[in-house]
C-alpha cells in the first residue's frame, strides 16, 4: 500500500470504517522523489495528542518508519504521550503536595508531582524533583527517576539550557 494511502486511511479512519467516505486510491498520489511529501503521520499524532486521543496517538507514532521514529521531532512526542499516559493514573497536584510536606521522602509522591511538572511545562521543577528522587531513592521502581530525566531530556532537546543544567546533575550524582 502507498503512504499516501496509508496516510489517507489514518486520517479519515472513522470515517472509512463507518462506510460514509468512498476511498479512492490515485497512482500519482504518492511520495515525489522518496521525500515523502503526503506523510502526515507525525502532524496527525500531534493532533491526537493534543486532543487527548493518547492511545491513537502512539499508534500513529508506531506506525512511522524507523527512519522517522527517530526524528527529533518523533522523539520529543513519544516523550510527550508517554508522560500523558501515565497523567492519567495520577492523584492530584495539591494531594502530593500535601503527602510531600509530611513525608518529604516519599518517593511515589515525588516521582507523580514530577510528572505533574512535566506536563504543566515547568520542567525545571520536574527535573529537580526526579533528582531528589534518585537522592532519596536511586532504585524506586527499576530506576525510574533516571529513566524519566532521560526522556524528558529527548523531549526538551539538547539546547534547552535546564537539560545541560539537570544532565550535570544527573552525572553528578551517578558518578
Amino acid at each position: 500500500m502507498r503512504r499516501a494511502t496509508q496516510t489517507g486511511l489514518i486520517a479519515f479512519d472513522k470515517h472509512v470504517t463507518a462506510g460514509t467516505l468512498p476511498v479512492v486510491a490515485h497512482e500519482s498520489a504518492h511520495e515525489i522523489g522518496g521525500k515523502h511529501t503526503c506523510d502526515k503521520r507525525l502532524d496527525l499524532a500531534q493532533l491526537k495528542a493534543e486532543t487527548g486521543d493518547v492511545d491513537a496517538a502512539e499508534q500513529v507514532l508506531e506506525s512511522l518508519p524507523p527512519e522517522e521514529k527517530m526524528q527529533h521531532q518523533a522523539r520529543q512526542l513519544a516523550a510527550r504521550v508517554k508522560f500523558l499516559k501515565q497523567a492519567g493514573q495520577l492523584p492530584p497536584m495539591s494531594e502530593l503536595e500535601q503527602t510531600l510536606a509530611a513525608e518529604p521522602d516519599n518517593a511515589e509522591a515525588l516521582h507523580q508531582l514530577a510528572l505533574h511538572h512535566v506536563l504543566k511545562g515547568d520542567n525545571a521543577q520536574a527535573m529537580e524533583l526526579l533528582i531528589r528522587l534518585m537522592q532519596v531513592d536511586s532504585q524506586y521502581r527499576d530506576g525510574i527517576a533516571k529513566t524519566t530525566l532521560v526522556e524528558l531530556f529527548d523531549k526538551l532537546g539538547n539546547s534547552d539550557p535546564d537539560v545541560r543544567v539537570y544532565r550535570r546533575k544527573l552525572y553528578t550524582l551517578m558518578h
